[in-house]
């Protein structure tokens, strides 16, 4: 006798095909806009209340690991892609604090951060004289 073909599981495939997104855990980050800088990531900007401003961190604070892994100069993309991951996990930080010439490690505990919220915010605070030169 002929069976019929299950498809709910070609179903799922294509669903997850067009939308790829459901099938990731929502990414979280710590809430900063970093530059390359040649020890590491320089902090630019810090968005209040976000995991970051919960960790102490400040403007001009330079991230020379992640997780233990030193961060390269050469790739940028790379080393804010391993700041960010899912919401409510543990990424670990080594900081250079250049107004104590303090070298910290902390833990920071992702978050969901509104991305355009951070853009706003380091623009009215910690960037606007650098792109309106007065």
């Amino acid at each position: 006798m002929f069976k019929r073909p299950d498809y709910r599981y070609f179903f799922a495939l294509f669903l997850l095909l067009l939308f790829p997104h459901f099938a990731v855990a929502e990414l979280g980050g710590l809430g900063i806009l970093a530059e390359s800088h040649e020890k590491g990531l320089k902090v630019l900007s810090v968005l209040p209340n976000s995991p970051a401003s919960k960790a102490g961190l400040k403007p001009e604070d330079v991230i020379t690991k992640i997780n233990d892994q030193p961060v390269s100069s050469g790739n940028f993309f790379s080393d804010l892609k391993k700041l960010k991951g899912p919401v409510g996990d543990i990424v670990h930080v080594t900081i250079i604090e250049p107004r104590h010439e303090n070298i910290l490690r902390v833990g920071i505990v992702r978050a969901a951060i509104n991305e355009r919220q951070l853009l706003e915010h380091a623009y009215e605070n910690d960037l606007k004289d650098r792109y309106d030169p007065k």
